[in-house]
């Protein structure tokens, strides 16, 4: 498990203080000087690495990666490492800054005509919306990204103002509607291998089912709660997110506070609690804070319920974001002030809970209801009456649903073996492609029009594009339209246009395509090929990420790079 070190060396502060800043200072110096021999797609790697475990870097690397892009004036790197630079603000809570940089990325997002940077920036601007209590801004910044997004062949960016759009629906207490826009969010990542946007739409998914426990109090919401979580657990260790393993330990403990484990729900919350605070997260600490509060007060630990939620309550008074839950955590000190008899504090905290649910009211009546009805002793008895009868229930059904789960497993049975069959297929048709080309056609991927070509610079250009082919220039990640435009010495635009008149698609296309029939062809001959990750053979051949290699490579191929690579390598094709 990733830690920060950074509260290990606080520590050490406090014992030698004039000792460790010097010895900062100088790794400081050693860290920039390392940097700067680092170049942009390298410095990227390290923020895409760091981006869930170590906040405070994200800024130098982004930084760093800006200045680059101002030397060379290049304006896809400028649009990348701005991206880079608000999502390092993000992490760390520095609004204005945030605000500044996501106005740099508009701009430039515009200037280049770059409709993914400018969907990304929506999201940027709706998420801070969405932080700061604005409902209605952040689903309008979201809708934006859907309609931007409606005509693009890669369609990330709409799966991911789905999900935030389920969040809005879970603040205004319609978890079931938020479920299917979410459900349909999580099926996109998952398809297209986007691992940490597929971890988050489990998460959210885990909350949900949460949320309908506590209103339905039905013990088939939590079964679901436990499967997401587990899930998402094991998915997030496997792929280093750090950050998402803690958001599903939270959730884990709410789920062993409903299921009245209260000692494994006290060690998930307090082990989540150490992450956040180490990491400097405010408002997941006051989430925590919550959860805790909760706890206590749900095990008559009155005194340990208000220590933990006047740091929440100190802590949202200190910053300048939305907390919705800001009201249960006054409602929760006046109750737990009253129990120890401190009626003083219990008025007091009371005042705060009328004002802040009073504005709760006006924002969204149904937020304020479910606040008003969350301690209600005759609701709770109501839910654990539904929770026996939907156990009596589900012991009449029992037989009923092994039946259906025997025909559901002959039902995947059957899809896997014709999901086998195609890929077979698919495969065969690759290696028969493969071995009826010389190596020689091979570079040659795509082919001129049959009509008769008169324009002497039309000539050029598609000569030049024949050469470039027959070399490895397009295989480097930093080739783009813009840097082949200056290769040939022709403009974006002419070139772009020349390439969809007379290679039959766009130049995106015809460089991926381009790019996929090497990989086929250097892991089917070159057997060494064939030992390394899918991450390194993504950027030996021109991919920047992995994911990105995966969704073209089969959406050109038909089937999965893993699928392909291992049967060239275990069955001996």
């Amino acid at each position: 498990m990733i830690q920060n070190s950074l509260p290990r060396i606080y520590r050490y502060f406090l014992i030698l203080l004039s000792f460790l800043s010097l010895e900062l200072s100088a790794q400081t110096e050693i860290k920039q000087l390392n940097l700067s021999s680092l170049s942009f797609d390298e410095l990227d790697s390290l923020f895409m690495t760091d981006q869930n475990t170590d906040f405070k870097s994200l800024e130098i690397y982004a930084q760093k990666m800006l200045a680059i892009a101002r030397k060379s004036n290049d304006l896809d790197q400028k649009n990348i490492a701005f991206y880079k630079l608000a999502l390092a603000y993000k992490r760390q809570g520095k609004k204005v800054n945030l605000t500044q940089a996501i106005d740099s990325l508009q701009y430039y997002a515009t200037k280049a005509n770059d409709s993914y940077m400018l969907v990304s920036c929506y999201n940027l601007k709706g998420t801070i919306a969405y932080e700061d209590g604005d409902l209605e801004t952040a689903f309008s910044n979201y809708k934006k990204i859907i309609t931007v997004n409606a005509n693009s062949d890669d369609p990330y960016m709409s799966w991911v103002a789905l999900n935030n759009i389920a969040l809005i629906k879970k603040e205004l207490q319609t978890p079931k509607e938020a479920l299917k826009d979410v459900h349909i969010a999580l099926k996109g990542f998952a398809k297209e291998k986007e691992f940490y946007s597929e971890i988050s739409a489990m998460h959210l998914i885990g909350e949900l089912y949460l949320d309908m426990f506590r209103v339905e109090a039905n013990a088939k919401y939590l079964d679901s709660t436990q499967f997401y979580v587990d899930s998402g657990l094991k998915k997030s260790k496997q792929y280093d997110d750090t950050f998402g393993y803690f958001l599903f330990l939270s959730t884990q403990g709410q789920w062993f506070q409903a299921t009245k484990q209260y000692d494994k729900a006290l060690k998930a919350f307090q082990e989540a609690l150490h992450y956040f605070e180490e990491n400097n997260d405010a408002k997941w600490k006051i989430f925590l804070y919550l959860y805790l509060g909760r706890l206590h007060d749900e095990t008559k630990a009155h005194q340990a319920a208000i220590d933990i939620l006047e740091k929440a309550s100190a802590l949202l008074a200190t910053k300048d974001f939305h907390f919705n839950d800001t009201a249960e955590i006054f409602l929760l000190l006046t109750k737990n002030y009253f129990h120890v008899n401190n009626h003083e504090k219990a008025d007091q905290y009371f005042e705060k809970y009328k004002n802040s649910s009073g504005k709760v009211q006006q924002d969204n009546r149904k937020l304020y209801a479910k606040l008003q009805n969350a301690y209600n002793v005759s609701v709770l008895e109501k839910k654990i009456s539904q929770i026996e009868t939907q156990a009596t229930y589900q012991q009449k059904i029992i037989l009923l649903i092994t039946i259906i789960g025997i025909i559901g497993i002959g039902i995947v049975a059957l899809f896997y073996y014709r999901k086998n069959r195609y890929n077979s297929k698919k495969l065969a048709e690759i290696l028969e492609k493969i071995d009826t080309k010389t190596r020689k056609e091979t570079h040659n991927l795509t082919t001129v029009h049959t009509k008769k070509i008169e324009d002497v610079e039309v000539k050029r250009i598609l000569a030049s594009l024949a050469q470039l082919e027959n070399t490895e220039y397009f295989l480097a990640v930093s080739c783009t339209l813009n840097s082949v435009a200056k290769e040939i010495d022709t403009n974006t635009s002419y070139l772009s246009k020349i390439v969809n008149e007379y290679k039959g698609k766009s130049f995106a296309n015809y460089l991926n395509e381009y790019r996929i029939n090497k990989v086929l062809v250097k892991l089917k001959s070159e057997k060494h090929y064939q030992q390394y990750t899918l991450k390194y053979i993504a950027e030996q051949f021109g991919f920047a990420r992995h994911e990105t290699f995966s969704r073209v490579f089969k959406k050109q191929t038909g089937i999965s790079p893993s699928y392909y690579l291992k049967k060239i390598k275990y069955d001996n094709l």
